[in-house]
């Protein structure tokens, strides 16, 4: 298989489209059609200035700091602390806006979900509901001393799907009495269904040998991708995806040994439960409802990455002479059409990351994250780019 290798820069703004068939519109009903997603989403960091949908209209909630603010960019770029408590300082967990020292945030049907490092070094996951303010502790690992080894434990990685939260446990164990024995890395990936309360741990791995990562589900399954780094064994790396029965925890293969990326953990699920993924010269459309696996796109250059936001699938694809091209197609695998993106060949005007109902939450070309509403990326209008800062 053939490993496409992208700078992390890339990997972010390359989050738009591409097929080398005849231009030709596509046809959209954007008047009747949300883009808004609640299931299936990822967590953003705290630290780039990243902003999340609220979960009705175009609003959206920005962790800045340790509080959290809220704004609506189809009305304005302005923002406020989420908090109308008077005379509140925002700097205590007395105010529902504050967060502390959080990494990573979410917010799903009304609720916050963030995972905080303790003043005692803790890493503890919290549900929040910033009406009341009421917070609650879902998970805590805590780094320890024992046995003459040190034990390094995270948390990171929360994806919300279906009334679940999933996030990845990391740990190092280093021996005291060799330091120069180097780690044992272990990542087990944990469910937390937020009804029950109730933990499992779905798969647990060696990280210095493989990685698993949990891209979605509906409910009922899970899918997973494998990646396989190289090794002596093996002179490129793996890619695989994996559908899990969450039931049982069973996993079938739905694809081996050829993928290059089932499409980025921002843009990989719709509302209706189509998953995108490419090989290199195939764009695939899967449904986890009813296990169909449909071909969409075939082309002969090769395919770098590929999304799926709302019914608009977007991809990009190298030509010969390395230059990258941006094409939007659909769900129903009409002829896609190449976006112009302002005449860039190796990055995108603008890269979507989120939606809103009407928009995208993106990162323009300069590197400012914001706000573009979907009438305006269709006409390419980047002029109508709302910064979040």
């Amino acid at each position: 298989m053939k490993k496409t290798i992208i700078p992390m820069i890339i990997s972010i703004i390359l989050l738009s489209g591409c097929n080398n068939s005849t231009p030709q519109e596509t046809s959209h009903t954007t008047e009747s059609e949300s883009l808004l997603q609640i299931e299936n989403q990822v967590a953003i960091s705290t630290i780039f200035q990243q902003s999340i949908s609220a979960g009705k209209g175009d609003a959206v909630f920005k962790p800045s700091g340790s509080v959290v603010y809220y704004g609506d960019p189809s009305v304005s770029d302005d923002f406020t602390v989420f908090c109308s408590k008077a005379g509140c300082q925002h700097n205590s967990e007395d105010c529902g806006a504050y967060i502390g020292n959080a990494s990573e945030f979410i917010a799903y049907k009304d609720l916050w979900y963030y995972i905080r490092t303790m003043d005692d070094g803790s890493m503890v996951l919290f549900e929040q509901n910033p009406i009341t303010n009421e917070r609650t502790e879902l998970k805590k690992v805590v780094s320890k001393t024992e046995d003459n080894k040190y034990y390094f434990i995270t948390m990171q990685g929360i994806m919300v799907s279906y009334d679940c939260i999933y996030l990845r446990v990391d740990q190092m164990v280093f021996d005291n009495a060799n330091l120069n024995a180097g780690s044992e890395n272990t990542t087990k990936h944990v469910e937390i269904n937020l009804s029950t309360r109730k933990e499992r741990t779905l798969i647990q791995f060696d990280s210095t040998k493989e990685s698993w990562t949990i891209v979605g589900g509906n409910g009922k399954c899970l899918m997973i991708t494998k990646y396989i780094p190289n090794n002596s064994d093996i002179s490129q790396g793996i890619d695989a995806l994996y559908r899990m029965n969450l039931d049982d925890l069973s996993h079938e293969v739905i694809i081996d040994g050829e993928m290059l990326s089932y499409s980025d953990l921002s843009g990989n699920i719709n509302a209706d439960n189509l998953l995108t993924y490419c090989t290199e010269h195939e764009i695939h459309l899967y449904d986890l409802d009813t296990g169909e696996d449909k071909l969409l796109y075939q082309i002969n250059n090769t395919i770098i990455r590929t999304n799926i936001f709302g019914n608009d699938v977007f991809y990009i694809f190298s030509d010969s002479d390395n230059r990258y091209h941006f094409m939007r197609g659909n769900t129903a695998g009409n002829t896609a059409i190449e976006m112009k993106n302002n005449g860039y060949t190796d990055g995108t005007a603008f890269g979507c990351y989120r939606t809103t109902e009407n928009g995208y939450l993106g990162l323009i070309h300069d590197g400012q994250f914001g706000w573009l509403s979907q009438e305006d990326y269709y006409q390419e209008n980047y002029d109508g780019f709302v910064p979040l800062r």
